[in-house]
């Protein structure tokens, strides 16, 4: 650990997002000089190392260069390795604040000693609500992933709560929060763990809630405080990668979290979804013929994983 111990950490996981990364720190800047956050920029061997620019720029930013990516979680647990707060922010560096959102987060958590972890309410950057919580992953969940209907019974279900919670103030009770922006308690990682790094992205956010919960603690999405997320800024446009990784993980997710009777179920379903994706890269018109070609390779190769039962290291 570094200097003086402050009450929050902000741990920033940065891959090839200088530019997003810039606006991040410009805001946190400016808008947290009363909660005088430790802020922990763990850049993940971003092959540009862009982001070295930043340290004259930002002195106060305490700034380490992995030799190799390990992935989200593993950036992530090197920051909070480093890392003196009694509350831990994990932050995107595509996030930007309009006003001290670490003061409101702590104090919430002060006074409501049940939840172990909690988000801002985050916001799209034309300000329309981005509904960054879920409910687990069960088997009616990948059901619906199967069928392309997860995302609109995911919009009607935030709709409603967005229209009867969120708009009055009240927050939620959720399962999980987007890493994206997760704050914790030290004490909570001390006794769930900390991320696990044999996801390298997508889902290791839903596991770490998945074991917070598990110990009893309530996991809170807050409208007291919103913060502007972009998206998108450390994984790329890569299709291959995000499609791939994300099939990985939700393989190692079910792996870990499902008995053997709904696991079997669930990659049934996973396998099933993933050919008639297969079958629509041949039917529906992408940006280019790569694109589709990218997103072919990436479900086939992730149908391997399911049938397989392993993941390629």
């Amino acid at each position: 650990m570094m200097g003086r111990k402050q009450k929050i950490s902000v741990i920033i996981s940065a891959y090839n997002s200088t530019k997003d990364l810039e606006t991040c720190l410009e805001s946190i800047r400016r808008f947290s000089a009363d909660s005088d956050p430790e802020v922990i920029v763990v850049d993940n061997n971003s092959p540009d190392r862009s982001c070295l620019q930043l340290q004259d720029k930002f002195p106060w930013v305490h700034f380490f260069f992995l030799d190799s990516n390990n992935g989200f979680g593993a950036a992530n647990n090197y920051g909070l390795d480093q890392a003196s707060g009694e509350y831990i922010l994990f932050l995107n560096p595509d996030t930007v604040f309009s006003e001290d959102s670490f003061s409101v987060g702590a104090n919430y958590m002060d006074v409501h000693p049940s939840v172990g972890a909690l988000s801002f309410m985050m916001l799209w950057p034309d300000g329309s609500p981005q509904y960054c919580y879920n409910k687990f992953p069960a088997v009616r969940e990948e059901l619906l992933v199967t069928f392309y209907l997860d995302v609109a019974a995911h919009r009607r279900l935030v709709r409603r709560d967005y229209e009867e919670q969120l708009s009055k103030g009240i927050p939620l009770n959720v399962d999980w929060v987007a890493g994206a922006c997760l704050m914790t308690r030290r004490s909570v990682l001390n006794k769930v763990g900390r991320f696990d790094e044999s996801f390298f992205v997508f889902f290791e956010d839903i596991d770490l809630c998945h074991r917070i919960r598990s110990a009893g603690w309530e996991i809170h999405y807050i409208p007291q405080t919103r913060i502007t997320h972009i998206g998108g800024a450390s994984t790329g446009v890569n299709s291959f990668f995000l499609v791939y990784q994300r099939n990985r993980s939700k393989y190692i997710y079910f792996r870990k979290q499902f008995g053997l009777m709904s696991r079997m179920l669930v990659f049934f379903l996973a396998t099933l979804g993933l050919l008639l994706r297969i079958v629509a890269t041949f039917l529906f018109r992408y940006n280019s013929g790569a694109e589709a070609l990218a997103r072919r390779r990436a479900y086939l190769r992730s149908v391997r994983i399911f049938l397989k039962g392993s993941v390629d290291e």
